[in-house]
């Protein structure tokens, strides 16, 4: 079961997020091999992605625009030591969640290996801080279908709440 969450992007841009050594760059093709092997080692077994190459698949279809209008400025990819450790990737509108009328993550995974560091918290820091400036107020994520049982106390921490029927954007 999936459920969608939702944010204000003012107060999720303070949530802070700084790592030693962490640099965020733009989700682009630049970084391609980088963030199909990261996102690839971060999906549990069964979910989504099986393969390498499916990996790579959903990765491309997201740069294209596949899944919704990408806004790479709020996308951005995390790097330690210029290796791809983690990625966050937004979309304008979701093209599942047609009710949601705010940005959308589609996609968030950290490496197994750098979990537990900030990482995750610093991506999404990062797309609300480029967001708000960008004039949006509100940022929206589904959660559900296999993440990581940490991914939920973490999107609760920062301020994500189920987005309730009757409120604006629902």
């Amino acid at each position: 079961m999936s459920r969608i969450l939702i944010a204000g992007v003012p107060e999720l841009a303070d949530a802070g997020g700084t790592v030693a050594g962490l640099k965020l760059a733009a989700f682009a093709t630049a970084n391609y091999v980088g963030l199909a092997e990261c996102y690839f080692a971060a999906c549990s077994p069964g979910h989504a992605t099986l393969t390498l190459a499916e990996a790579k698949a959903q990765l491309k279809a997201r740069l294209k625009g596949d899944h919704g209008q990408m806004l790479p400025g709020a996308s951005p990819t995390a790097l330690l030591d210029g290796l791809v450790v983690g990625s966050l990737q937004v979309v304008e509108r979701s093209i599942w969640d047609l009710q949601v009328e705010h940005p959308c993550v589609i996609g968030l995974f950290v490496h197994p290996e750098h979990r537990g560091k900030g990482i995750a918290t610093a991506l999404l820091a990062n797309s609300a801080s480029r967001l708000k400036m960008a004039g949006f107020e509100r940022l929206a994520l589904r959660t559900g279908y296999g993440a990581p049982a940490d991914a939920e106390r973490l999107y609760r921490r920062l301020g994500f709440a189920d987005l309730e029927a009757g409120e604006p954007g629902a």
